[in-house]
């Protein structure tokens, strides 16, 4: 089997395979993957191996990382749970486990000589000439809060599952007919001469009667319908309204200035620009060309070279040979070239803070604020306590309000999205957390204490249900009347798009039709048929087309907008002319194929050992509410 690796180790099986080397590494997290963590709760044992909560919260909040960067730092632990990241972070490890249990059971153990292939074939452990440095390896691993001993355990793991998939995988293969067949299927083309009719065309519509549009209102009252209104009063508690009752004397700010002086202590920081050239003569040349008065971007533009802003940074930040250049340069100054394993740095010095500690009046009021929001944290878990507490035995929300001297806010007539039945809606915070509880309550019903991501607490209580209501005619007379001319607009239109795909089909010319009519003609490109070169093309037109012949007609809505269409012109695919297409579908579909073999035997092996999953300690993870 290693000789079987290391014959197909340019194949897309392998690089399938490295997929679970990655993986492993971002679940279980580069920076403490071999730490211990203390005695940690069991949420999965799968044979001998055993998952701990911490285990499937690293991996999840590695999840919640990702998702920041798409929906931005509010993306929580709760969405988390919701979008079923929690479950799916067990479900690698589980897998994992599985691979693990089943390489133990066939005895599979990678030797000494394989892993150290691996490692000296990793490009993060190679010195610029491109051999394996084990200074770097060690330095990369320390970094990292890695061990060795601990990295090529981990590595020799990663190996056996690969070694288990690949013996699965090795197999699939798409038969070249299928690969034709699927070429064909998905590079057919379909062309179609189109009309699109817009409500434009319907011309005057008269003014509806008063019959009409009371029989319109009638029969369509949701639209005209008032949206279901909340009476609620709500407790909130934050620290920062808090921390205005908090008052803390002159003496204490001293003394907790002084136990805290070592954080208002800022070392010496520096600024640079930096170019990084790829030997000493082009970074000599670059520092002549500077110290010679062209501007570091233009000289270094000359060279082809990039120039790299380095922010303020302290010496412990950088490397030791760059650190001791840099900060011994003046203003502006240049520095000789100095070499590091990545090149040659030559730093400009553009910035320089000198290190020093800022007074206690400096920092007072900003002190006084700090120590004001922490006493105010402190009292108002006390306070959100007896809430719970008072709440608990049966006091109303606005006697234990006055009781512990909370606010109470009177939320008239809102709805769900925040508008009020009078146009004047209270300001509140967190509105949408408050509301999204408020409106899962029954009438008359208290929530319990809820918290926010901003830091909020908050009770709030039903106090009456207005319940949707159609509106009297009297009321909404004007949309009524817009509502009907527009449907009278539509349905025009809808009955003229029947008519010209009659004539159609008939054999009339479409643009002569168009022209006519005043209409809009076009003829589409030759389009796909997952509608990826559709362009404006209604997507449900191009669904209609794959389901035509030659000279078929059909009408298709595209909002208030009807398009006639008639198929002109099919062009099949041909396999022959497009083996390189072919050859990538084929690769494809065996790659999905062999994507199937691993899942199903994954599966197998749930049923081989037995997966227990503690989902009460999986609950530790995320509790709502």
């Amino acid at each position: 089997m290693l000789q079987a690796i290391r014959g197909k180790a340019g194949s897309w099986i392998v690089k399938i395979l490295f997929v679970f080397l990655i993986l492993s590494f971002g679940v279980w997290g580069v920076g403490d993957m071999f730490r211990s963590g203390g005695p940690d709760q069991t949420v999965a044992e799968i044979g001998d191996i055993e998952i701990s909560v911490a285990d499937v919260d690293r991996a999840t909040r590695q999840s919640v990382e990702q998702m920041r960067q798409l929906f931005g730092p509010d993306f929580g632990m709760e969405q988390a749970a919701a979008m079923g990241l929690v479950d799916r972070a067990l479900d690698t490890l589980v897998t994992s486990a599985l691979l693990d249990q089943a390489a133990a059971d066939f005895g599979i153990v990678p030797p000494d000589s394989l892993i150290a292939d691996e490692i000296r074939a990793t490009p993060a452990f190679h010195d610029p000439s491109g051999r394996f440095s084990r200074d770097i390896f060690l330095g990369l691993l320390a970094r990292n809060g890695l061990n060795e001993q601990g990295f090529v355990a981990q590595l020799r793991r990663d190996i056996s599952r690969q070694q288990i998939v690949q013996a699965v995988a090795t197999g699939a293969g798409a038969p070249a007919t299928l690969a034709e067949n699927l070429y064909r299927y998905r590079h057919e083309t379909r062309t179609a001469d189109t009309i699109t009719l817009t409500t434009d065309l319907a011309g005057d519509v008269p003014a509806p009667t008063d019959e009409q549009l009371r029989s319109f209102h009638e029969a369509n009252g949701a639209m005209f319908s008032s949206p279901e209104y909340r009476d609620l009063t709500l407790v909130t508690l934050s620290a920062e309204d808090m921390s205005a009752e908090v008052s803390i004397g002159e003496e204490t700010l001293k003394n907790e200035y002084e136990a805290r002086i070592d954080s208002y202590h800022s070392p010496e920081m520096r600024r640079f620009d930096q170019v990084v050239a790829p030997d000493k003569a082009a970074a000599d040349a670059l520092v002549s060309a500077v110290r010679a008065g062209t501007p570091l971007a233009e000289a270094a533009e000359q060279a082809s070279l990039s120039v790299i802003p380095l922010d303020w940074t302290t010496r412990d930040a950088m490397l030791p040979q760059i650190a001791e250049a840099g900060f011994a340069l003046p203003e502006n100054g240049v520095s000789d070239p100095v070499e590091t394993p990545f090149g040659w740095h030559v730093l400009v010095a553009t910035g320089h803070r000198p290190e020093g500690t800022r007074s206690f009046e400096e920092v007072r009021d900003e002190l006084e604020a700090e120590m004001k929001l922490e006493r105010a944290h402190d009292r108002m878990f006390e306070v959100a306590n007896s809430l719970e507490d008072a709440l608990a035995g049966g006091t109303a929300l606005d006697q234990a309000a006055d009781q512990l001297g909370l606010s109470t806010t009177r939320i008239p007539a809102i709805a769900r999205d925040g508008s009020a039945r009078d146009g004047m809606a209270p300001e509140f915070p967190d509105r949408d957390a408050v509301l999204g509880t408020a409106f899962s309550l029954g009438e008359g019903e208290t929530s319990s204490l809820q918290d926010t991501p901003a830091g909020l607490y908050y009770v709030v209580r039903v106090d009456s249900v207005i319940e949707p209501a159609v509106r009297p005619l009297e009321e909404v007379r004007d949309q009524v009347a817009e509502a009907w001319t527009r449907q009278q607009r539509v349905d025009a239109v809808a009955s003229l798009a029947e008519s010209i795909a009659e004539r159609l089909r008939n054999g009339d010319d479409a643009k002569a039709i168009a022209a006519e009519i005043s209409a809009t003609f076009a003829r589409t490109p030759a389009l796909l048929r997952d509608g990826s070169n559709a362009g404006s093309t209604p997507r449900p037109m191009v669904r209609e087309l794959f389901e035509m012949k030659v000279g078929d007609t059909a009408v298709i809505q595209d909002g208030d907008k009807r398009v006639v269409a008639r198929l002109t012109d099919i062009t099949e695919a041909d396999p022959a002319s497009a083996a390189e297409a072919v050859a990538e579908v084929r690769e494809t579909a065996a790659r999905q194929m062999a994507q199937d073999l691993v899942g199903q035997f994954t599966q197998a092996l749930r049923g081989q050992y037995d997966v227990e999953i503690n989902r009460s300690a999986l609950d530790q993870i995320y509790r709502p509410g």
